[in-house]
């Protein structure tokens, strides 16, 4: 794996560019192509179906009350994100990138959810983010969570 800055360094490239720089009608050009995003998960994987993501939300709820509210978010994040690319994959809407804000600018602009609801999950998201990546959330609100919740058990009835 290399990075654009190390190719730039990199003596056989600089070499190869100065070989090149002299001949007559030569010139180098490095073309480099980023490779799609995938999610890296373990082998055997498969997506949520209705039934995962309700399982999710119960549980998600259970450890609401039980005041770990960090906790029912990522769970409950992992349901709703579940559920949005069920509902575009049901569209029969094909996705470039797996990353969830796409998903999420896809699903919105596409119908899919509705605009209130997609506010909701980024701003759901924004905190999942920061838990995920090991950063304390100071304004935490146990709202967010029963919101998130909420407007997954409603988007999965309307399904």
């Amino acid at each position: 794996v290399k990075s654009r800055s190390s190719l730039a360094k990199n003596p056989q490239v600089r070499d190869l560019a100065q070989v090149l720089e002299g001949k007559s009608g030569w010139s180098f050009e490095l073309v480099l192509v980023a490779e799609g995003e995938q999610i890296r998960a373990p082998e055997g994987t498969r997506p949520f179906e209705k039934d995962d993501i309700l399982q999710r939300t119960v549980a998600a709820q259970r450890l609401i009350d039980g005041g770990d509210y960090e906790a029912a978010l990522l769970l409950a994040w992992s349901a709703s994100e579940a559920l949005v690319r069920l509902l575009i994959q049901e569209e029969g809407i094909q996705l470039d990138r797996p990353n969830p804000s796409y998903i999420l600018d896809n699903a919105v602009i596409n119908g899919v959810i509705a605009r209130d609801d997609y506010r909701l999950l980024m701003t759901a998201m924004k905190y999942r983010n920061a838990l995920v990546h090991g950063f304390k959330i100071l304004d935490f609100d146990s709202a967010l969570v029963k919101d998130l919740i909420r407007t997954t058990e409603g988007l999965l009835l309307l399904d």
